[in-house]
C-alpha cells in the first residue's frame, strides 16, 4: 500500500473520531468518495491499526 493512502487512512480515523463525523462529513472534508472513505477506515485501517479501526467502527456505529 502506498505510504499516502495509509496516512490518509489515520487522518481519516483521527477526523472521524475527534469531530464525530459521518463518512459523509469525512469524504466531503477530504475531498474523496464515500466509497473511499468507508474502505480507508475498514480494510485498510484493520491492517494498519486494528485498534484505531475499532474506534472509528464505534463512532461509524452510532
Amino acid at each position: 500500500m502506498k505510504d499516502y493512502i495509509e496516512e490518509r487512512a489515520v487522518e481519516i480515523a483521527n477526523y472521524i473520531i475527534d469531530t464525530k463525523a459521518t463518512v459523509r462529513q469525512a469524504a466531503k472534508k477530504f475531498g474523496i468518495s464515500k466509497s473511499t472513505v468507508h474502505k480507508d477506515c475498514t480494510d485498510r485501517l484493520s491492517q494498519l491499526n486494528p485498534g484505531l479501526a475499532c474506534e472509528v467502527r464505534q463512532v461509524l456505529d452510532v
